[in-house]
């Protein structure tokens, strides 16, 4: 996802659109089971369809392919397979895109919430932690606890 986001230059909502595409996906063919060695694809294809459904300029499969790591002759088969898959409804109504918005920004502001209150009850501040290590005067047992 990082390599995506680094080369793509897509817009913002091209990543939750595909992630309700991977959502999609999965409620429409309940056999389909994600796993470590699927998920990667499965992301970058979802992301590239809603790159070429929702932005106006995007690059060819082959750079995609690249990005992702893939083979073009294997970015291309995904993509097809995730298209009839999906029965090649890329639409999304915008309600639904809002709700999945929501609920992804929700989780997200959770999940920095609760590693913040695991940092202050370690007696940690972050700020202090940053600093310390840009200026080399880290604490190695800190620095373990990584």
């Amino acid at each position: 996802m990082e390599r995506l986001h680094k080369y793509a230059s897509c817009s913002e909502s091209c990543y939750i659109l595909g992630f309700i595409y991977l959502d999609r996906l999965l409620q429409r063919n309940p056999a389909f089971v994600l796993s470590m060695k699927n998920i990667h694809r499965l992301v970058l294809i979802s992301t590239v369809l809603a790159i070429k459904y929702l932005d106006d300029a995007y690059a060819d499969n082959n750079s995609y392919a690249i990005i992702g790591g893939i083979t073009l002759k294997e970015f291309n088969l995904l993509e097809v397979n995730m298209l009839r898959l999906l029965r090649y409804d890329l639409y999304i109504d915008p309600l639904l895109f809002a709700q999945y918005l929501a609920e992804l920004q929700f989780h997200y502001q959770r999940t920095e919430e609760e590693a913040m209150s695991d940092v202050e009850e370690e007696g940690v501040k972050p700020t202090e932690d940053c600093e310390s290590v840009m200026s080399g005067k880290t604490n190695v047992s800190m620095v373990d606890s990584w």
